[in-house]
């Protein structure tokens, strides 16, 4: 009698939160949020000297002002990600971070003035293996995140872009514009003999032949769901049950 009385009760409170769909208050301070990592799906750069190549295989990623007058050496980087991956992940969460990160290894022609690499949303589509300088995709006019490159700085390192980016995320998750990547370009002053960046890329191998320890991504820091009420009644049920054995097993 004591077994099915106990199982009753957890059943009961199972049914009870199920249908108040009551969470669990949380106690003490609230939980740290929960970083995702989204590796890029493709990436790519475009140079405008050289309009109808294209650099997808490259095993990096360039960024580049103008080095003459004539040269006409621009170079931008685009960067795309999966966006059922994005949805599967971050549907229904709430985001409170979002950030790119590039790892640089190489930079020339800065000077010791400060130069910035900014961060704009692309607005039309494109594809690694395909898109050149004069098929370029069409990107926002406002940037969405900036990073000053300091030129007497040229460590090897990670760099990371935030700014707005997290609200781009969330018009991708939502469907409010559509999730055609993002894509970098120094800041255009043209000031000749200015930065060449350049950033590892998703094709980079290191010496063992493995992939991915430097490959761009971005990364997103969600609240964590907390216990849900069924899985709380669930518990209730079962505590009551492994209880009500014990107590038999003593008797």
């Amino acid at each position: 009698m004591k077994k099915i009385a106990l199982l009753a009760l957890g059943l009961m409170s199972l049914l009870l939160l199920s249908s108040q769909a009551v969470a669990v208050e949380p106690q003490g301070p609230p939980s740290p949020g929960v970083e995702l990592k989204f590796w890029a799906m493709e990436d790519t750069y475009i140079t405008e000297r050289y309009g109808n190549t294209n650099y997808g295989s490259e095993e990096y990623l360039r960024v580049r002002d103008k080095q003459t007058d004539t040269s006409n050496l621009f170079s931008r980087s685009l960067l795309k990600f999966d966006q059922q991956d994005l949805v599967n992940k971050l549907a229904g969460k709430q985001i409170l971070s979002a950030s790119l990160h590039l790892y640089e290894y190489s930079r020339d022609g800065a000077t010791s003035l400060a130069d910035e690499i900014d961060l704009f949303r692309v607005t039309s589509d494109w594809a690694e293996n395909d898109v050149t300088w004069n098929t370029s995709p069409t990107f926002a006019t406002q940037r969405t995140a900036y990073r000053t490159f300091d030129g007497d700085d040229t460590t090897p390192g990670w760099r990371k872009w935030e700014d707005d980016l997290i609200n781009i995320v969330q018009w991708w998750i939502d469907g409010v514009q559509n999730n055609f990547g993002l894509m970098l370009e120094n800041d255009l002053d043209q000031l000749y003999n200015q930065m060449n960046v350049k950033f590892r890329s998703s094709e980079y191998l290191v010496p063992d032949g493995s992939s991915g320890i430097y490959r761009p991504y971005l990364k997103i820091t969600v609240i964590p769901e907390p216990a849900s009420a069924i899985l709380f009644g669930i518990g209730s049920g079962l505590i009551g049950i492994f209880t009500a054995r014990r107590r038999k097993a003593r008797s």
